[in-house]
């Protein structure tokens, strides 16, 4: 029997409130992932709401890495998430020249922002570091906004589907073998793009069914990472985690969950469990 495959997962942990590290997990070991967190910031819940705690760990990251490197621990994946400034940035270069073997796959979710604005960490030079972090990944997941803030692109909130895959292509140019681009709304579809080198372009389209909430981008990401560990395609990790989200976040609207809760996920993992099962 094969050994359980394994990935190391950047991400911010919130206390209350479902996204980040809190999402990820459950979703990558429901997948039949081992997820191996290093957290680049703890929060008592995120930052949707009010107000938060924060406790940046920049500091304390070297020497969690280095204990990893000193038991020479070996990944399948690693998947970077949510990075809270350069100096982290740097941390994770020399984290995948170190731990990146042969047939280790690198998954970049670029946290920059949402709805056309970047969040407060980010400025410019944050996205030239994320610009640089394109070079070393296989396959990249940033929305809408992200992608116009990576080549450059004023940002507004309708593209032609012509636009939308030339941009992908650009991010293409800048390293990565495959873009998957979240956060494309046409009409009452939320659409996905999944643009591969040398390959045919496709588009992930399903019906909205509710609010945009806190963690779907997380969660987005992390299923399609494991998805591809366990070695489904990526249109398929992709239709599968576009599906999932759709689920969850039907169940949380006929649940009345506020949106600060994020989505109800939980009692949908079984659905990506009998999903990998049926492969």
């Amino acid at each position: 029997m094969r050994e359980t495959k394994k990935m190391a997962v950047f991400h911010d942990l919130s206390g209350y409130g479902r996204c980040s590290l809190a999402v990820a997990l459950p979703v990558i070991a429901a997948m039949g992932v081992q997820g191996c967190p290093i957290p680049t910031a703890v929060l008592s819940n995120h930052l949707g709401f009010p107000e938060w705690y924060m406790k940046d760990l920049t500091q304390e990251l070297p020497s969690y890495i280095q204990t990893w490197k000193n038991l020479h621990l070996e990944f399948d994946g690693i998947l970077i998430g949510y990075l809270g400034n350069v100096a982290q940035m740097d941390l994770v270069r020399d984290f995948v020249h170190s731990f990146r073997r042969e047939k280790t796959k690198v998954y970049l979710d670029p946290v920059m922002g949402d709805h056309g604005r970047l969040y407060s960490s980010c400025n410019e030079a944050f996205c030239e570091e994320m610009r640089e972090l394109l070079s070393l990944s296989d396959t990249i997941f940033p929305n809408l906004t992200e992608a116009c803030f990576l080549t450059r692109t004023p940002y507004r909130e309708k593209f032609s589907r012509k636009e939308l895959v030339q941009m992908a292509e650009e991010l293409l140019k800048m390293g990565p073998s495959c873009v998957v681009m979240s956060g494309i709304e046409e009409g009452n579809f939320l659409c996905n793009l999944v643009c591969e080198r040398n390959s045919t372009v496709h588009w992930v389209k399903k019906k909205k069914s509710g609010q945009n909430r806190p963690g779907t981008g997380d969660l987005f990401s992390a299923i399609i990472a494991a998805g591809n560990l366990m070695n489904q395609e990526n249109l398929s990790s992709v239709s599968l985690a576009a599906e999932f989200i759709r689920r969850a976040v039907k169940r949380s609207q006929e649940q009345n969950t506020a949106l600060v809760e994020g989505v109800c996920f939980e009692k949908e993992l079984s659905f990506l469990t009998r999903s990998l099962l049926a492969k």
